[in-house]
This record gives structure tokens, C-alpha cells and sequence, in this order.
């Protein structure tokens, strides 16, 4: 999905490629070390799921996961800004997406913000997106969700230059499933946040350049209205300082009436 954006006609887009350390932080990578994480990430989940069709070794197939990632590459995040070409009245539609090709080791609330400094934000066009595929154990059966979340004054941090959200990260887990009688376990794969929003230059009638910036925060561990946009440069800032890592990708704008 990123990189069908990415080479769409009407856009400019910025890509950036991040690795998990084992303390949750993020360590941003050239993209050849980002293709070389995902054939490792792809043959890892391949021997992995060799192992879904038996529950008797449920327990060794986790375990097999859990070593297999911490020896070898770590799942890796994709973070990447889009911004569209001028419409009616000079609005800009921009989509900031952070991708995990396999779910990080830490999870909580993670954050997602677009900003720009000399543009305004126009919040009430604001969606966030949270996508990612439940892989079963036993069953060796996967489901697609999403779950969409429409502008909300309570539920986004926004102000006239900004506007972010923090989304939880789902975790691998359990359900009971009637028809077996018994507790079905199952694991989370390709997590994918998003938020769009539209925003126009202050003065759409003058020729003046700005910059668009995403801010992805991995691990906000619930700091919830603590997490302001900041009105002082380009970006946003957290308080208390609970938050983990933080990526950040931006598109230079060059803006004609």
C-alpha cells in the first residue's frame, strides 16, 4: 500500500525505514537493510506457520517465534508521509502511515500526527486508520480488521497547525471459541496506522513554500491528553516524557496560488 502511494501520479511522498531494537527503540535503516529485514521476516514466517497445524506444539511454535526475531533481524517499521496536489481552493489531502511488516516487540498507544507550521489544518476532515491481520495457532486461518476512527474533538489532540491521535496497539492474545470448547490463541501481523487530514496554506493567494512533517511516537504508554502539538518549530511534543522512540519523515512543499 505504501509504495503503490508512493509512485502515484499527484503525490510527493517521503519514506522512511525504522528497526526495533530490543528495548523498543527505534533505529532508522537505509532501504536496503529494510528489504533484507523483510526476506528474513518472510522466511521466518514461512517456517513458522509449519508448525500451526498441531496445538500439541502451540507452545514451541510461540516460543520458535520469539527466538527466531530476537537472533536474527528485528520486525521493522515503515514510516511514510503523502501529500497530494493542490484541489479546490488550494486544500491538500496528506496521509501519514507507519507500518509494522511484523508487530513490534513493545506495544501500548503509539501516536501519529501531521503538522505544518505554515499551513492550516482542517480537522473536521481528519480520519485515523488502524489495520492488521489476526493469525490463529491452531486453525492456521487469517482475518483482515480495521478499525476507523472520524474526527473527534475529544479523542484527537489537534490545534489550527496540527493534529495527531494515539492509537492502541492490538497484542497477541487469546479468545474462547465455542465450537472447540477451548482457548484459541492467535498472533498479530502487518500492523498499519494511518491519519489523513486536509490543510491549506495560510495565505493560498501568496507563492510561499512550507513543510509538512509526520511524527510517530512508538509507546506512548497512555500519556492521552498529555500529548500537545507544539506551537514552537515543526513537530510535537509529549509530557511527561513517556514515550519510548519517536520517528520523524517530512515533505517539502513549493506552493504557487
Amino acid at each position: 500500500m505504501i509504495e503503490s502511494l508512493y509512485v502515484s501520479p499527484g503525490f510527493e511522498a517521503q519514506v522512511e525505514y525504522f528497526k526495533e531494537d530490543l528495548n523498543g527503540d527505534l533505529k532508522q535503516i537505509p532501504y536496503e537493510q529494510h528489504i533484507r529485514i523483510s526476506e528474513y521476516n518472510r522466511s521466518i514466517q514461512k517456517e513458522n506457520e509449519s508448525f500451526f497445524h498441531s496445538a500439541n506444539i502451540m507452545s514451541r511454535a510461540q516460543n520458535k517465534i520469539e527466538t527466531a526475531v530476537v537472533a536474527g533481524e528485528i520486525s521493522n517499521l515503515t514510516h511514510a508521509l503523502i501529500v497530494g496536489l493542490p484541489g479546490t481552493n488550494q486544500r491538500r489531502i496528506c496521509i501519514a502511515l507507519a507500518g509494522w511488516e511484523s508487530s513490534p516487540i513493545t506495544r501500548a498507544d503509539d501516536f501519529i500526527g501531521i503538522y505544518s507550521g505554515h499551513a492550516t489544518v482542517i480537522p473536521n476532515t481528519a480520519q485515523a486508520t488502524l489495520a492488521y491481520t489476526k493469525n490463529y495457532y491452531v486453525k492456521a486461518t487469517k482475518f483482515d480488521l480495521e478499525e476507523n476512527y472520524p474526527y473527534a474533538k475529544a479523542k484527537f489532540i489537534d490545534n489550527s497547525t496540527g493534529i495527531g491521535k494515539e492509537i492502541r496497539l492490538p497484542a497477541n492474545h487469546y479468545e474462547y471459541d465455542a465450537v472447540i470448547g477451548n482457548r484459541e490463541s492467535y498472533r498479530i501481523e502487518n500492523l498499519l496506522l494511518g491519519i489523513n487530514v486536509e490543510l491549506i496554506p495560510i495565505d493560498p493567494t501568496t507563492t510561499q513554500n512550507f513543510t509538512v512533517l509526520s511524527t510517530y511516537y512508538h509507546e506512548a504508554l497512555e500519556i492521552g491528553g498529555s500529548v500537545e502539538i507544539s506551537n514552537s518549530g515543526i513537530g510535537f511534543t509529549a509530557s511527561p516524557s513517556l514515550v519510548y522512540s519517536r520517528s520523524d519523515v517530512s515533505v517539502y512543499i513549493e506552493h504557487t496560488p
